[in-house]
């Protein structure tokens, strides 16, 4: 579709040749360091530490491309109402869909340069214990998958708000909704009715998948499964944003 290639082209020139990009890359590089530092060079590691540390920096890689997806796309409509820019883009011969999958397009980008900045860093404490290839692929995946999810989440929200902050707010209130299944106590998720809530709600399945994998090192067939809920949440909440977005107005519900 070339409306959505113009798009996200469009929108990555303005994050990264003209926007705040370059210095996110250098602050995100940064912190990724600092983490790498303070796990080399701590004297009371061990192996199981190691291990510990090493999910810490799975979850770090996926969690900060995710952030970023969700920042752009919550701004990525009710954005263009605050700016009053969006009705010259619907004066366009472009479609909605287009517009809507152009930027969710541009979003990922952001979260593909966050992970490939973090594959050395994964790589490299990876080594240490053995999980190197199982960290890097398990934060693709993990990553991936819930940046698709949440980012069309939040794209959907957008189109549904009338600001940034109403998109955002909302969008904050349902992610800590999908994390209260990750703090209910061990002794609940080790129960069937625990161990089901694990498994439809796409954060917590995620948070598992990397601890089975890197911390328990158990094998990546055996723990396949758990990717179901983030990958079919991601396909839904995909198919809800570009179906939605036919419906993009200048105020919502007009």
């Amino acid at each position: 579709m070339s409306g959505t290639r113009l798009v996200a082209r469009e929108e990555l020139r303005d994050t990264w040749l003209r926007g705040w990009a370059p210095w996110l890359v250098l602050a995100i590089t940064l912190a990724y360091s600092a983490v790498a530092v303070g796990l080399a060079y701590s004297n009371q590691l061990n192996l199981l530490d190691a291990k510990e540390g090493l999910a810490i920096v799975v979850r770090m890689s996926a969690g900060v491309g995710i952030l970023l997806v969700v920042l752009i796309m919550a701004d990525s409509i009710s954005g263009m109402r605050e700016r009053s820019t969006l009705e010259a883009v619907l004066l366009t011969p472009l479609r909605h869909q287009e517009l809507a999958a152009g930027k969710l397009l541009a979003a990922i980008v952001a979260w593909a340069v966050a992970f490939v900045i973090s594959v050395p860093y994964l790589y490299v404490i990876g080594q240490g214990v053995g999980r190197a290839l199982i960290a890097v692929v398990s934060s693709l995946a993990v990553g991936f998958s819930m940046a698709v999810l949440l980012g069309a989440g939040a794209g959907w929200l957008s189109v549904r708000s009338r600001s940034n902050l109403q998109s955002l707010g909302t969008g904050l209130v349902i992610l800590a909704i999908l994390t209260i299944p990750m703090l209910l106590p061990a002794a609940v998720l080790s129960n069937p009715v625990g161990e089901f809530l694990q498994r439809i709600d796409p954060l917590s399945a995620a948070n598992h998948l990397i601890n089975a994998l890197i911390i328990d090192e158990r094998a990546p067939f055996s723990e396949i499964w758990w990717m179901i809920s983030p990958v079919a949440g991601a396909l839904l909440v995909l198919w809800l944003f570009l179906a939605q977005s036919e419906r993009i107005e200048l105020e919502p519900g007009t």
